[in-house]
């Protein structure tokens, strides 16, 4: 969200502050900090930011992805993409990209987020000063300076600025400023066919305005995409893997976004709504199930904790272990017509070989019995219940993704790397109202299969652990990733919810209770009062938390 409270810093400078292992909580965060994700190539990072911006040292703490190995799964999919990729390999030989594309960057009242972002924007490859333009929602002085020291362009919306208990609140603040950044975009870059949109608690890839253009010209070739975003709701760390694989969603992910001038203009500004503009844009009515283009692996990170929709337990539950790329290898350059591949019918092509060539799960403990292998599970649930807890919610939990259906999905579908699987999550269901217009892939469920019931996905099914790897930590304030390290072993972090259980912290533990609790640090036993901790959101646990009261239970691997 825009509207943060963030306090002021007295630093002039542009950096990003530093993590520690240390487990940080609500309390202990002041309002001018960012709260990072874990460094793994920081070396990669550091010389991105001297490469890009020598007179600037960046410091990035996110984690990163390595480069595709061509093992047995990543030939299978590849053989898959090759055969289906040959019959359209002459559709687009002579469309060209958008080249000099310009970003608006909406930004209200959190000048050291705004540092920050403007920090890792201008170490993008390709991003020229001359095409940004700072949307300011209010006057806040210290926002035009950041912006003007950078030698950028500010331009403020002063009209009917009232948050909460006044006349306009956040919700209604933030469409009515979209609304005026869009038109005001256009109306000062009048050839351009199209704009991106970011705001000021991003940070981003090295390549991320090379696939903003390198994906474009879908928009000009495929009436069925509505926009193209650098953003995948579902790019945990340990779901993705694929640099230059991109999906189709219904579903709006924002969070950096390719908007033509053709649409706005001729359908959106007339009708922009006065509230909730992202909720807006995903109706029906608005994209006409057009859908967004998306990366597998995230060009944008969403690096702030505060704002009007936004606090730290959602950060760290949806958004702080997303794995955007960081690698500077990553070019479009050699696959500028990547892009063909999310074209409607190759794409329906491509799923359509996916179900037929992947094996079909009849129960989730089979999950036990496979490597290497496409995994397709069925399921019939409302991805939109009118109450209660969303069926597909367990299911989600199981496996890591967004608890919400409709977040990332394709026509019910869901794909994603799994341990040494590639899963395949597909729902037929169809409500009284969508049965004849729904797409879904029904027709390609085989006789034998069983439709699975997302309930009976829990961490029971997932595959043991060897006792030899279960390992506790030497003290208080000690993280997962030390303590195995110290043993010549890496965390997994995919294996500590198995150890998520009373039964199992007692066989480690002199624990007097067992209790539910909240941290990235848990599971874990309390050192003053011998109660042991289980997390009751098991997504947020890390392999790098630690925290002062508590000694934790690792799951180690031997792999490198």
């Amino acid at each position: 969200g825009l509207h943060g409270i963030i306090s002021l810093s007295s630093s002039n400078t542009l950096s990003i502050p530093r993590a520690t292992e240390s487990t940080t909580t609500s309390s202990q965060i002041s309002e001018n900090e960012v709260v990072s994700v874990p460094q793994t190539e920081r070396k990669n990072k550091d010389k991105w930011a001297a490469e890009q911006q020598p007179s600037t040292t960046l410091h990035v703490l996110v984690s990163t992805q390595s480069l595709l190995s061509l093992d047995k799964l990543t030939t299978k999919l590849n053989d898959i993409n090759a055969r289906v990729s040959e019959k359209y390999s002459d559709s687009y030989a002579n469309i060209q990209s958008l080249s000099d594309i310009p970003i608006v960057l909406l930004t209200c009242n959190r000048p050291e987020m705004l540092k920050t972002t403007l920090l890792s924007l201008l170490a993008v490859r390709g991003v020229r000063k001359r095409n940004i333009l700072i949307s300011q929602d209010g006057a806040m002085r210290d926002i035009k300076s950041i912006a003007e020291d950078q030698g950028l362009t500010v331009i403020q919306n002063t009209e009917g600025i009232r948050l909460r208990g006044g006349q306009i609140d956040g919700a209604e603040r933030i469409a009515l400023h979209y609304k005026f950044s869009l038109t005001s975009m256009f109306d000062r870059f009048p050839n351009a066919k199209a704009i991106i949109i970011i705001e000021d608690d991003l940070l981003f890839s090295p390549d991320f305005y090379e696939y903003f253009q390198s994906t474009s010209p879908i928009l000009n070739e495929d009436n069925s995409v509505f926009a193209i975003s650098a953003w995948n709701d579902n790019g945990f760390k340990h779901r993705v893997k694929d640099p230059y694989t991109l999906r189709r969603t219904g579903f709006f992910p924002g969070l950096g976004w390719l908007l033509t001038r053709k649409l706005y203009k001729d359908e959106l500004e007339v009708q922009w709504p006065r509230t909730h503009w992202d909720h807006w844009l995903r109706s029906p009515e608005i994209h006409k199930n057009r859908e967004i283009v998306y990366p597998e692996i995230p060009r944008s990170f969403h690096n702030g904790i505060k704002g009007t929709f936004m606090n730290l337990d959602t950060h760290n539950k949806y958004f702080r272990d997303i794995d955007y790329n960081t690698n500077l290898s990553i070019s479009w350059h050699s696959h500028r017509n990547q892009f063909r591949t999310v074209q409607q019918q190759e794409y329906e092509d491509r799923i359509q070989e996916l179900l037929r060539s992947c094996t079909h799960l009849q129960s989730a403990y089979e999950l036990h019995n496979y490597k290497d292998e496409i995994l397709c599970l069925w399921i019939d649930v409302d991805p939109d219940p009118p109450y209660g807890p969303p069926a597909f919610q367990p299911m989600a939990e199981f496996f890591g993704i967004w608890h919400e259906h409709k977040r990332g999905a394709h026509n019910g579908l869901h794909e994603f790397y799994y341990h040494s699987n590639y899963i395949i999550i597909v729902n037929i269901f169809r409500s009284e109202e969508q049965l004849e217009e729904a797409v879904t892939y029904a027709h390609l469920l085989p006789r034998k299969s069983y439709l699975l019931n997302p309930r009976f996905f829990d961490k029971s099914k997932l595959p043991p652990i060897d006792e030899s790897n279960v390992m506790q930590a030497s003290g208080p304030d000690i993280s997962c990733d030390t303590t195995c390290r110290l043993a010549g072993k890496t965390c997994n972090e995919e294996s500590l919810q198995q150890l998520n259980d009373c039964t199992v912290l007692k066989q480690n533990f002199a624990c007097s209770s067992c209790e539910q609790s909240v941290g990235p640090d848990q599971p874990a036993y309390v050192t003053f009062n011998n109660h042991c901790l289980m997390n009751s959101d098991r997504r947020i646990t890390s392999c790098k938390a630690s925290h002062p009261d508590t000694i934790r239970l690792c799951a180690c691997s031997d792999e490198s």
